[in-house]
């Protein structure tokens, strides 16, 4: 549980989840369901459930957005959104698909009452700033997905605005964590590592900034009772480059695997340094990461030696 002095407004609450079936969406649905909640997931029929099938009974689902207005809804936690691998981060669905399923959830759910609406961003909303960013930086989105997440907050600020309803838009950095998805760095190097195989890599020099899945829920669940809502970054306020985190994770689990550096170019729309301060959700609510990254990646690293 996260460790806050603001007063939780959202246990036992009546929530509407979008996107419960992805990595943050489904321990977010968890969490939730074990503050009391009484959650409604938009459960799209092509949807792949496998993260939350031992959920399902605990939850109302509804598969359409017009089936919102039958509901009863005090918080909104979005999340949805299509086209999250970077081979699709330069679509244009980014656009023609993210921003109006966005924009409509956010009327419907303004439309009935709702009365509070947490909109999931990205770091990659910023850019390529090579600093510790805070929430008042400038955002010079590099890709179709981060601008669509840019665009995306100040359309559903907007609609919130006409409907008097919160708005808090949360800028995630990168999060880790079991059952993540397969084609990211630290989920690929712990399979990689597991059955003895080598990675290509580029050179490791980019800085990166993780958080570990539970504080990042933790964090989502604190910043939805700020009472002012607002931008706020998701990170844990650490910085690691690329070789660090995957000479760590190979020396976990075989230290005699050789990993090839600087095989791979680096890529020209992707930051070589991308943390954040997280000094104001901090300030708002307390909340602080717990999880330490040698900790996390030994529950991450546990997990996959289970599950694959």
């Amino acid at each position: 549980m996260y460790n806050t002095n603001n007063i939780d407004t959202i246990r036992g609450t009546n929530i509407l989840v979008t996107g419960a079936c992805g990595n943050i969406g489904s321990h977010l649905t968890s969490h939730l369901i074990d503050n009391d909640c009484k959650v409604t997931i938009l459960l799209r029929p092509n949807s792949n459930t496998k993260r939350i099938d031992h959920l399902l009974h605990k939850v109302n689902t509804i598969s359409s957005i017009d089936e919102i207005a039958e509901l009863e809804v005090d918080t909104t936690f979005h999340l949805a959104w299509y086209g999250t691998i970077s081979s699709q981060y330069n679509s244009v669905q980014q656009i023609s698909i993210n921003i109006p399923n966005t924009a409509e959830i956010c009327d419907a759910v303004g439309k009935i009452g709702c009365k509070n609406w947490i909109g999931i961003g990205s770091q990659a909303e910023y850019g390529c700033l090579n600093t510790i960013i805070i929430e008042s930086d400038n955002c010079t989105p590099k890709t179709m997905y981060g601008l669509a997440k840019h665009h995306s907050r100040s359309i559903t600020e907007h609609i919130c605005y006409t409907h008097n309803m919160r708005h808090t838009w949360l800028r995630i950095f990168s999060t880790y964590g079991p059952n993540d998805n397969d084609y990211l760095l630290i989920p690929t190097a712990i399979k990689r590592f597991l059955s003895g195989e080598t990675m290509q890599l580029t050179p490791g020099e980019q800085v990166v900034d993780y958080l570990y899945i539970d504080d990042a829920v933790d964090a989502i669940y604190a910043a939805a009772s700020v009472p002012s809502g607002g931008i706020f970054n998701i990170a844990s306020g650490n910085q690691i480059t690329v070789k660090s985190i995957v000479n760590t994770i190979r020396d976990m689990i075989d230290s005699t695997i050789e990993v090839e550096w600087g095989v791979i170019p680096y890529s020209p729309d992707k930051p070589m340094f991308m943390a954040a301060s997280i000094s104001k959700l901090t300030e708002a609510t307390n909340w602080k990461p717990k999880t330490d990254l040698n900790s996390g990646l030994t529950e991450t690293i546990e997990w996959y030696r289970k599950n694959t």
